[in-house]
């Protein structure tokens, strides 16, 4: 595949690599929290949604941030609010932590980007929630959270493809002056 940075143009390979055992287990523990959702089944599919969040908590697997969200919106789906709550604030307050784990070897701002459009979906999330239960105020007031986090985004897109384009234009150079050299030698 080929990656096009302005008039510079990248060569890219895909590296694909075999799910773990755990990363198969929690594919599969999801889709059979689907199968029991689709059958009314709340309470297994709870248990399955869990058992799944346990094995990525404790093997630290890098997931989706919507793959973290279906338990507390089956939990809020099944009638337990409170504890879907729980969940979303949990998830709040674990963004950060889990960005800069998964993502240290990004920059500053590609990591706040990532963190904000993480936010942004679990308070859009949270907005849903609420609104089935008829709270419209906490509602819209997720909704505006979620309009800030995507703000934020917005604001850090130029600042990040200047930081890319700077790397890729000094990455160009090097492999010019490489080039250059080799040529002289040779």
């Amino acid at each position: 595949m080929k990656l096009e940075v302005g008039n510079l143009v990248f060569s890219v390979e895909t590296v694909v690599r075999d799910p773990t055992p755990e990363e198969r287990e929690v594919a599969d523990l999801n889709r059979e929290a689907t199968r029991h959702k689709q059958a009314k089944d709340w309470d297994a599919a709870i248990a399955c949604l869990q058992r799944a969040q346990a094995l990525m908590r404790t093997h630290q697997l890098s997931n989706t941030v919507e793959i973290w969200l279906r338990l507390p919106l089956f939990l809020q789906q099944a009638g337990y609010f409170e504890e879907s709550m729980a969940e979303f604030n949990a998830l709040l307050s674990d963004a950060k932590p889990l960005i800069a784990r998964d993502y240290a070897h990004a920059t500053a701002n590609v990591r706040r980007s990532l963190l904000s459009t993480h936010l942004a979906r679990i308070h859009d999330k949270m907005r849903v929630a609420c609104k089935r239960q008829k709270l419209f105020e906490a509602a819209a007031r997720h909704e505006r959270l979620a309009e800030q986090q995507w703000a934020i985004h917005a604001k850090l897109r130029p600042l990040i493809d200047a930081e890319r384009k700077k790397k890729y234009q000094a990455h160009r150079e090097k492999m010019e002056a490489m080039q250059a050299a080799r040529k002289r030698v040779g």
